[in-house]
C-alpha cells in the first residue's frame, strides 16, 4: 500500500514538475500585442557585408526576419538603440540572444527579444558587429504615426529621387531592394521592378570600381550579330567615386569612336550620335542610387518602358519574351573629344562577361539565393570620415615598411 502510494505521489510530482516548467520555457506562447509597434513591416538598409531583408515585428517580445542575405562577420547580434546617429548607435544594446556569425541566402526565421528588451526602447534595429563596431544593416522603427527620421550620412546613403514612406501599410522599400533578380554570371546579377510605365533596374556585379556594367535590350530585327542596335545602360563609377549610368546604342563591336566629320561609331552614349541633347530627350535613364560595397558595385536607374527616343531607344513590353543583352569590362575615362566614360571591349569569354539570354519582367524571377561574395573586398575597410566630425589620425613607426633616410 505505501508502495502503491510512493509510486502516485512520485508520479503527481512529475507531472506537476513538467507543467511548471513547460509552461514557463517558451514564454513568447503567451506574448501580447499591445506595443503601437506590432506588425511594422521594412526593408533593411544595407551598410556592409552585403546586408538585404525584411522586418517584421510579431509581437511585443519577437521579430521575424525574411529573405535575408548577409556575408559572414565576427561576433554579430542584433542591436538596439534609442536614436539613428552614429553617437547613440555605437551607445547600443544587445537585444537578443540570437548570434549572427555565418553567411546568410535568402535565410527566414524568427527572433526573440531579451527579457530586458522592449520595442519601446528601441529607434534603431541593427545588425552590429560588437568586435569593428560595426553596422552591417538597419531598419529604423516606427508605429504607423509618423515617418522615422532619415540616418546621418554616415550611416548609409540615401536613395535620390524614389523616396516611399515607412510604416504599417507596408515595407519600407529601401534602394537595394527589388521584386526579383537573376543571375547572368558567377559575378553578376540583375535586379528588377515594375513601376507603371517605367522598370527599375539593379545592376550588381563583383568587380573591381574602373569596371563598367552593362545591360539592355537587342533589337528584336538584328542580324545574326545580336549586339547591334542593341539599346544598354551603361554603369559604373567614376575616378571620384561616384555612380553614374547613361544610356547607350550600339552600331559596331568597337570602342566609340568620332570621325572627322563628327560621326560616331561603336559603343557610343545615344548623346554622342545626336551630338548634344539639352532637354534629356535621347538619355533615357534616371540614377536613382549608387554605392560600393565589399567589393561590389551596385547602381540603380530607372527607364520608362516605351521611351519618346524612337531613334536609340527599344520599346520594351513588359509581358513578352525579349532577348536582353549584357556585359563586364574595363571603362576608358573621359577626355576632352569624349567627355564621357566609355566601354572597352570586354575581352572575356561567353557567360563570363558578356552575353544575351530571352527574359520576361513580368515574371517572377529570384535566382539570386545569397549574396555576392567578392573575392577583393578591397573596399570593405576603408574608413570614411564624417564630414560633420574630426578624423584623428596618428602616426608612427612601422617596423615592417622601410623608414625614409
Amino acid at each position: 500500500m505505501n508502495y502503491n502510494l510512493l509510486i502516485i505521489l512520485g508520479y503527481g510530482f512529475f507531472l506537476f514538475s513538467n507543467f511548471f516548467f513547460v509552461s514557463n520555457a517558451d514564454p513568447g506562447q503567451s506574448c501580447p500585442n499591445t506595443s503601437p509597434f506590432v506588425g511594422f513591416k521594412s526593408e533593411f538598409t544595407m551598410v556592409q557585408h552585403q546586408v538585404r531583408g525584411i522586418l517584421t515585428i510579431t509581437d511585443d517580445c519577437s521579430f521575424r526576419i525574411s529573405q535575408f542575405d548577409m556575408l559572414s562577420g565576427s561576433d554579430v547580434h542584433f542591436w538596439g538603440s534609442i536614436a539613428p546617429d552614429f553617437d547613440n548607435l555605437t551607445k547600443g544594446f544587445i537585444i537578443s540572444d540570437y548570434k549572427l556569425n555565418e553567411t546568410y541566402k535568402n535565410a527566414s526565421f524568427s527572433v526573440k527579444l531579451s527579457q530586458n528588451a522592449t520595442w519601446d526602447q528601441i529607434q534603431v534595429l541593427s545588425i552590429w558587429d560588437l568586435l569593428t563596431e560595426s553596422d552591417f544593416g538597419h531598419v529604423i522603427l516606427s508605429n504607423g504615426s509618423d515617418l522615422a527620421p532619415a540616418l546621418s550620412p554616415n550611416l548609409a546613403p540615401a536613395p535620390s529621387g524614389n523616396d516611399s514612406e515607412e510604416g504599417k501599410s507596408g515595407p519600407f522599400r529601401v534602394p537595394t531592394m527589388f521584386d526579383n533578380c537573376k543571375v547572368l554570371s558567377n559575378d553578376y546579377r540583375i535586379r528588377w521592378s515594375l513601376d507603371g510605365d517605367f522598370i527599375d533596374i539593379g545592376l550588381e556585379a563583383a568587380i573591381n570600381i574602373q569596371n563598367y556594367m552593362a545591360f539592355g535590350w537587342a533589337n528584336p530585327n538584328a542580324n545574326p550579330e545580336i549586339m547591334i542596335g542593341g539599346d544598354v545602360a551603361v554603369a559604373g563609377f567614376s575616378e571620384e567615386g561616384m555612380p553614374f549610368v547613361d544610356d547607350f546604342f550600339i552600331t559596331r563591336y568597337s570602342e566609340c569612336t568620332i570621325d572627322k566629320d563628327g560621326s560616331a561609331h561603336g559603343v557610343c552614349p545615344d548623346t554622342i550620335y545626336e551630338g548634344s541633347d539639352p532637354v534629356g530627350l535621347v538619355n533615357n535613364t534616371k540614377l536613382i542610387y549608387g554605392h560600393r560595397r565589399d567589393g561590389v558595385s551596385f547602381i540603380r536607374y530607372r527607364r520608362p518602358l516605351v521611351s519618346v527616343d524612337t531613334k536609340y531607344d527599344l520599346p520594351v513590353n513588359y509581358t513578352e519574351n525579349m532577348t536582353v543583352i549584357w556585359a563586364l569590362g574595363l571603362m576608358r575615362p573621359p577626355d576632352t573629344i569624349r567627355p564621357y566614360y566609355l566601354p572597352q571591349n570586354h575581352g572575356g569569354p561567353k557567360s563570363v562577361t558578356y552575353g544575351h539570354l530571352v527574359l520576361n519582367v513580368s515574371d517572377q524571377v529570384n535566382e539570386c539565393l545569397g549574396p555576392l561574395d567578392a573575392a577583393d573586398k578591397e573596399d570593405q575597410d576603408l574608413i570614411i570620415a564624417d564630414a560633420n566630425k574630426p578624423l584623428v589620425v596618428t602616426t608612427g613607426t612601422r617596423n615592417s615598411l622601410p623608414q625614409p633616410s
